[in-house]
């Protein structure tokens, strides 16, 4: 934050100007929250006579995420690279009360991540930030260990980049070798698709 206030003081009778600021680390202040900042200066007479308090307040309200709303998948189960999965965003809100009539940090952005066996500590880009609230997209088979489950998430931004995550999970078998590969080269080879 700067220049949240100024501050004069006076100098072989010369009104000079001290600007003063603070600065908060990122982070530091939580969202939706109303805050106000008080500064006091003390000034003392050149003989010594009473100090002289003088305040000066500033308030404000910080950014908020948008609230949640509801991150679906359907069909919950289907086949890698052969299952066209539709990944959803519904009912997500940006405002203080999270019905936009005051504002809101509007529009919202829809990001689709999923994360594969093969790197479980680093979401695959499905679809970067964007207006459409869904994508369709195809999956690859889920972890043997776990149910054969793709784990999916979700991070809704608002236009000032608050955002807020979700998460849910598709069951995507796995198809046999011989299968597999012509799924790959069908893939490959294929025009792209047109679904909006």
């Amino acid at each position: 934050l700067r220049n949240i206030t100024r501050g004069a003081s006076t100098s072989s009778g010369t009104n000079t100007e001290t600007p003063f600021y603070l600065v908060l680390p990122s982070g530091a202040l939580s969202g939706g929250f109303s805050y106000t900042f008080t500064v006091r200066c003390s000034l003392s007479g050149s003989r010594g006579d009473s100090a002289i308090l003088i305040t000066s307040s500033i308030s404000l309200t910080t950014n908020a995420a948008p609230l949640p709303g509801r991150f679906g998948v359907f069909p919950r189960d289907g086949v890698e690279l052969t299952t066209l999965f539709a990944l959803v965003a519904a009912d997500w809100q940006d405002g203080v009360d999270g019905d936009d009539i005051d504002g809101g940090d509007l529009p919202l952005q829809y990001q689709f991540s999923l994360f594969s066996p093969s790197t479980p500590n680093s979401p695959l880009l499905l679809q970067s930030r964007s207006l459409l609230s869904y994508v369709y997209a195809t999956l690859p088979g889920g972890d043997a260990t776990d149910n054969l489950n793709v784990k999916l998430s979700l991070l809704v931004y608002d236009s000032l980049g608050a955002s807020t995550s979700a998460s849910t999970e598709a069951v995507v078998g796995h198809l046999n070798p011989l299968n597999l590969t012509n799924a790959l080269l069908d893939t490959l080879t294929k025009p792209p698709s047109t679904l909006s």
